[in-house]
């Protein structure tokens, strides 16, 4: 019938349609005589009608499609004879209440069954139990079962994967060969003996037709797999299913895909380490496409599925996270079970994120109040941070994604009492990012300033901002001859730790975003000059070795757990460290800094400067020199050729960032 030839969903919108259509262009003539084809018209019940508006939703995006389909339609039935539209009519009926029962079960829609339990229940409903074996049966067998243990028997076998069940036919099963022929032709080779565990585990003898029903099968097809399998292995079964544990005929190796990923050199992120320890980045100007491309170009067709598949199995992305990510008020965001069912004043968890946010709220609020406050002229107020690590040379060509390029380190001073941001800048083959090559950014500062009190705020970067060497290093620096009068450390609480830093280094990575080559280092001090206008870029060059002069704890005079320091202060004339392991506390405390075997002349004289340049790894530069330099201008190929290099140094791009306490 031409009412058959759409799609099931929007059949029951053709016929509501349709029906609409009949009466509108055949109206019936009278109640004693209607029209054949009203009456053909009103046989399409309001059945159709609910059941389109039911549908109608999931179908309504293919009214276009099939409009000129229903105009024939309405055409054809115009044309047929009265006695073939009631019959089409009532047959319309029946496969309208079909198609409502199947929408309604969701029959139509194949679900893919995916674990043990969900093919266990669809294996129950698939092979529901069947009646037993006739009267005439002359084992009678179904007086051996009963249908409840017949019932429990059908669950079992089916609740087995594919391996058991083969396990259970063949302890059920005997084959034997046939004891006598009725005739000397060929038949069977084999008898099979069926058998059914009862109650107490004894096999009872059972016919075909009974073994069969029970397990819930039509046919022996299941049987004679069973029987073929038998065969092949010579009376042994594998003792599991080996299906999809072989090698696919076209698996590839991906190794060289992986080189290829690693030949872009993706890196560690300073940010989230802690939280993403084996997270990479790679730099916001490739994607995955572009790898593709080029891998396809070098290597060889491969396809963009297969190529991606590799490169999400690395762990690494694009574009590194512009700040840390709280981990302890993500865990305290989860749902969690109190301490031995207690109130959450008494959880050790809900106590400790209380304390938490606590301590964040009130760094947060004595940064506010030092930024909104008026400070003297003596005294230098700065929020202290390492911008991620940055690499030059950035060029238009492709190759320089594929070399390991010089490290650049940039320790930004933001000014908070004045519009005066210094930024601190070297790069590997000067120094490297140790604890004494930070602190030898914090000396260079205070010795470009005149002001005799210095305030940094700063995160809980344990190798940058919070380690005995920097603390060593500020207790010499105060107790120098012209040193400042007092230096005042403060901390945020970590993950939450933005500052005006880091809207400095926001900056400057839009300005290197936007240069197309940043070729040599005058290049870059250009581009951070440029940034913001307030920028002052002091370019770091002679390095000090600091001396850890502090003391170990005993228990009579412990020192402080430094992850609990908030605040810490020096002061001049005193060998003592001031700290505050809390918001709330008012006074700060004082504990003894320096070994017995120092004093304040020691320490203001054993600080000596390294008189050697780090100098870059050897093969590094060459690689570099090789690969980029000859698509530089012949000026900016100087830089790169009096760089120092060494042997020994090691490559900073494959080395971590500080994790933060």
């Amino acid at each position: 019938m031409f009412f058959f030839r759409f799609s099931r969903g929007s059949r029951c919108v053709h016929l509501a349609k349709l029906r609409a259509q009949l009466l509108q262009k055949h109206p019936p003539q009278t109640e004693k005589n209607p029209s054949p084809h009203a009456t053909v018209a009103t046989c399409f019940t309001d059945k159709a009608v609910n059941m389109a508006a039911t549908v109608a939703p999931a179908v309504a995006e293919r009214s276009n499609v099939v409009a000129a389909k229903r105009k024939d339609a309405v055409n054809s039935a115009s044309a047929l004879s009265q006695h073939s539209m009631v019959s089409a009519a009532a047959l319309l009926n029946e496969k309208t209440d079909k198609w409502v029962n199947d929408c309604a079960n969701n029959d139509s829609v194949r679900h893919r069954r995916r674990n043990k339990v969900e093919r266990a229940v669809h294996n129950m409903k698939k092979y529901r139990l069947r009646p037993p074996c006739g009267m005439k049966c002359r084992r009678k067998c179904s007086g051996k079962f009963s249908e409840e243990r017949r019932n429990v028997i059908r669950k079992h076998f089916w609740s087995l994967n594919f391996a058991e069940r083969r396990g259970f036919l063949n302890s059920h099963i005997t084959m034997l060969k046939v004891h006598q022929r009725k005739s000397h032709g060929t038949g069977k080779s084999t008898s099979m003996h069926y058998r059914l565990p009862k109650e107490h585990g004894e096999k009872e003898i059972v016919c075909k037709t009974m073994f069969l029903h029970t397990l819930g099968m039509k046919t022996d097809g299941y049987i004679t797999e069973f029987k073929k399998a038998v065969k092949v292995n010579h009376g042994l079964l594998k003792p599991q299913d080996n299906r999809g544990q072989h090698v696919p005929a076209n698996k590839r190796d991906h190794s060289l895909v992986r080189e290829h990923i690693m030949s872009f050199n993706p890196q560690v992120s300073h940010y989230k380490l802690e939280n993403a320890p084996n997270r990479r980045y790679l730099e916001s100007d490739l994607s995955v496409t572009v790898l593709w491309k080029d891998y396809v170009s070098k290597h060889g067709q491969i396809s963009y599925s297969a190529y991606r598949q590799v490169f999400e199995k690395e762990n690494i992305g694009f574009s590194k996270p512009s700040q840390d990510k709280c981990d302890t008020c993500v865990i305290n965001e989860k749902p969690h079970k109190h301490d031995n069912s207690v109130e959450s004043d008494s959880c050790s968890v809900c106590v400790n994120a209380k304390q938490h946010l606590h301590e964040a709220k009130e760094a947060r609020k004595a940064y506010i109040d030092d930024n909104q406050r008026t400070w003297p002229d003596d005294t230098k107020v700065y929020a202290v941070d390492m911008q991620k690590v940055l690499m030059l040379p950035k060029m238009s060509i492709k190759e320089h994604f594929f070399v390991s390029r010089l490290t650049v380190f940039n320790e930004t001073f933001a000014s908070i009492s004045e519009k005066d941001d210094i930024c601190v800048l070297w790069h590997e083959a000067i120094s490297g990012r140790d604890a004494d090559d930070v602190a030898s950014a914090y000396a260079a500062v205070m010795q470009k300033s005149d002001a005799d009190k210095f305030v940094f705020w700063a995160d809980n970067c344990c190798a940058q901002n919070k380690n005995w060497v920097l603390f060593s290093s500020m207790l010499a620096h105060v107790n120098s001859e012209f040193g400042p009068r007092e230096i005042h450390m403060k901390y945020f609480e970590k993950g939450h730790t933005y500052m005006r830093a880091d809207s400095v280094h926001g900056n400057i990575a839009k300005a290197m975003k936007s240069r197309e080559e940043i070729l040599d280092w005058n290049d870059f001090v250009s581009v951070v000059n440029s940034a913001r206008k307030c920028n002052r870029v002091v370019e770091l060059t002679e390095f000090y070795k600091f001396v850890d002069f502090h003391r170990k704890g005993t228990k009579k005079l412990p020192m402080p757990i430094l992850r609990t320091v908030r605040e810490v202060k020096f002061q001049k004339g005193s060998t003592s460290m001031f700290y505050k392991t809390s918001s709330a506390d008012v006074e700060f405390k004082e504990v003894q800094m320096l070994s017995k075997a120092h004093s304040c002349r020691t320490i203001t004289t054993t600080t000596v400067s390294k008189k050697q340049a780090r100098g870059m790894n050897s093969a590094k530069k060459q690689t570099l020199m090789k690969k980029l330099t000859p698509h530089m201008q012949p000026r900016k190929r100087v830089f790169w050729a009096t760089l120092p290099a060494t042997d020994d140094s090691a490559d900073l791009c494959i080395g971590r960032d500080a994790t933060e306490l």
